[in-house]
């Protein structure tokens, strides 16, 4: 489901909806048309009409379980996970690259088990990109007498990866 309308030089998706391997997903999103100028002949391009300068998308799940990987893994890993997640994201652009992405990832609940053993986090999980970098801002992963922390970043145009994990286990 969703619902497309242009407003003011904006192509404007509001309650888009969707489900798939039993998550239902809800999103909102607005793109300036004058981001489409670069890609266009001229004589469309000044034809665009001004709208807003920035590209946003807003989106939700309240109930991710393991069931979206079934299509990924066989059925004696999925037998070994159980529990959900909900995720959140909110970003913005003003441009059609990576390197203009700015916003955030976020698990904003984790309860998970894995083989039997629950896995929580202490805080929300969350991914930062900006300047064409996604940057971990927090990530701490709880199971019984263990802790997982991630850190690091990844660039998303030139694909470097840098990765810190530690923790106790």
């Amino acid at each position: 489901d969703a619902e497309l309308t242009g407003i003011r030089g904006d192509l404007v998706v509001t309650d888009l909806a969707g489900e798939w391997q039993g998550t239902r997903v809800v999103a909102e999103a607005s793109v300036p048309l004058g981001l489409f100028a670069p890609y266009v002949p001229a004589s469309v391009a000044s034809a665009l009409p001004r709208g807003a300068e920035l590209a946003t998308l807003t989106l939700r799940t309240d109930a991710v379980t393991p069931l979206v990987l079934e299509p990924f893994v066989g059925p004696d890993v999925l037998q070994q996970l159980g529990g959900s997640v909900a995720l959140s994201a909110a970003v913005q652009s003003s441009a059609l690259d990576l390197e203009s992405l700015r916003g955030e990832v976020r698990l904003d609940r984790l309860e998970l088990t894995v083989a039997g053993l629950p896995v929580t986090q202490s805080e929300p999980t969350r991914v930062v990109a900006e300047g064409g970098v996604a940057r971990v801002a927090a990530w701490q992963w709880q199971g019984p007498d263990s802790v997982l922390r991630v850190g690091g970043q990844v660039g998303l145009v030139n694909r470097q990866v840098a990765v810190l994990v530690g923790g106790s286990f």
